[in-house]
């Protein structure tokens, strides 16, 4: 590869369920990027329906580290966050989707590795334009906590192919959701409500889903999760919208700031709540008893 080498492998096979498969393979890698010496993580995702492969959702990062600094996330702690350039991300990406076995299944390309989208939407827009020329019918998702409101909505001007918006949204208080997100100066999650609003009617073909990423005493219970779906509600986003309860996937950094994960049978009755508030809802996880969550490949590397 010309601006980036492996360095790392991880495989292994996960039984969580998603919305529509039952099982993955997960192939994931550390990248040394030659331009700067950092390092990044992509990954390949063959998700299968009972033992079928369905589609291939391949990870990229769009950053070296992350200047959002959420609880559960270790790429916050991977030292000063900058840019990769389009090129890189590019190559990153044919890199992982070259791995794909099977031709014929479909290639989604999602931006939910380590960066932030909403702050760089035209380098992930220009990067997803150069992906789409070297891989026609491909699909895009964008993963993101909502840091700069306007950055989603040029993304939803621009991207081409645009499958799915995820959207982290743990909690129904904006200062409950400031503190888990890293404190971030200037996140008002009223603003982020509003540009999701705003991106439906400009994208009504678009699939959006809110992130509930479950924690054990902070938001595991009725109340939160009620009041979450009913603030989703009031905001008039909730209405053809996924809810997302996820298992928390752990990290040196969730572990750091006592974060826990909820056991599957609570996060099935969490799930009832939801659905009986309105919301359709469904679990994704569990994780395996591993640290794998963003970031943290990297950061056992740099411990090496």
């Amino acid at each position: 590869m010309k601006t980036m080498e492996i360095v790392q492998r991880f495989e292994d096979a996960y039984p969580y369920v998603g919305r529509c498969f039952n099982g993955q393979r997960a192939r994931r890698y550390v990248f040394k990027v030659r331009r700067t010496g950092k390092m990044i993580e992509g990954s390949i995702y063959e998700q299968r329906h009972d033992g079928v492969p369905i589609r291939y959702a391949i990870e990229v990062s769009s950053m070296f580290g992350c200047p959002i600094g959420c609880l559960f996330c270790a790429s916050g702690n991977l030292g000063k966050a900058s840019l990769l350039s389009v090129e890189e991300i590019v190559e990153q990406a044919c890199c992982l989707a070259d791995l794909a076995e099977h031709d014929e299944v479909p290639k989604h390309f999602c931006y939910q590795g380590i960066g932030e989208s909403s702050l760089i939407p035209k380098v992930v827009i220009a990067s997803a334009q150069e992906i789409l020329g070297l891989y026609p019918g491909s699909r895009f998702k964008i993963s993101t906590m909502g840091a700069r409101p306007e950055g989603m909505l040029l993304l939803a001007r621009e991207i081409p192919n645009w499958e799915a918006l995820q959207v982290t949204f743990p909690h129904y208080e904006n200062d409950q959701l400031k503190h888990i997100l890293g404190n971030r100066n200037g996140y008002d999650s009223e603003q982020v409500l509003l540009a999701v609003r705003e991106i439906k009617t400009l994208r009504p073909d678009i699939r959006i889903k809110f992130n509930f990423i479950c924690i054990a005493g902070f938001n595991d219970n009725e109340e939160v999760v009620r009041g979450t779906v009913e603030r989703l509600k009031q905001c008039g986003v909730l209405d053809g919208s996924e809810f997302k309860l996820s298992f928390l996937n752990a990290t040196d950094c969730s572990d750091a700031h006592g974060l826990r994960c909820v056991g599957e049978s609570q996060h099935h009755q969490l799930l009832s709540c939801a659905q009986e508030a309105g919301a359709n809802a469904y679990v994704f996880g569990p994780m395996k008893d591993i640290k794998v969550g963003c970031g943290q490949l990297v950061a056992d590397r740099l411990k090496l």
